[in-house]
């Protein structure tokens, strides 16, 4: 389990003192600040509009979890369930967190991952 930190350049995940840092556009860590204090704008970003239809649907957000690194480019999964069906989609990370965010859903980052690209977080830096 982790926690996150939206800035305006991306979101630094923790666990402990280890952070995995993820760069993303500011439009998307907006979204996920917004949905962390429960604000929605005046239009629906992709991740309201998500929200609207996993709630009005009974669909249930057991977790986020930040998977792996390839490519440059980190993958994420999100598991949904309603009454019957569980299922386990891809996702991008700030997506996954976006959701999370509005749905109070956990968020998980690989040990693997955590390990390889995380670096130490206790002297108050992002790299």
């Amino acid at each position: 389990l982790v926690t996150g930190e939206a800035y305006a350049e991306g979101i630094l995940f923790k666990h402990e003192c280890q952070g995995l840092w993820i760069a993303m556009p500011y439009e998307k860590t907006f979204s996920i600040k917004r949905g962390e204090v429960g604000v929605f704008d005046i239009r629906p970003t992709q991740h309201d509009l998500m929200y609207d239809i996993l709630t009005n649907y009974n669909i249930t957000m057991h977790y986020a979890r930040i998977e792996r690194l390839e490519h440059d480019f980190y993958y994420a999964t999100v598991l949904l369930a309603d009454a019957g069906k569980i299922v386990q989609l891809d996702t991008r990370p700030s997506d996954a967190l976006g959701l999370a965010t509005r749905l109070k859903a956990p968020v998980y980052v690989s040990t693997k991952l955590l390990r390889q690209q995380g670096r130490d977080v206790c002297d108050g830096s992002k790299t």
